[in-house]
């Protein structure tokens, strides 16, 4: 149970980080196109 605790735990960690990188990339290609 612990153990699974801890992936899930993991995997929410990893999807914050996928979103995060996607939120950026988006970020950076509206700022370049603006520029």
């Amino acid at each position: 149970m612990m153990r699974s605790n801890c992936n899930v735990r993991h995997d929410r960690g990893l999807n914050a980080i996928l979103s995060l990188k996607d939120y950026y990339y988006r970020e950076i290609k509206t700022k370049v196109k603006m520029t």
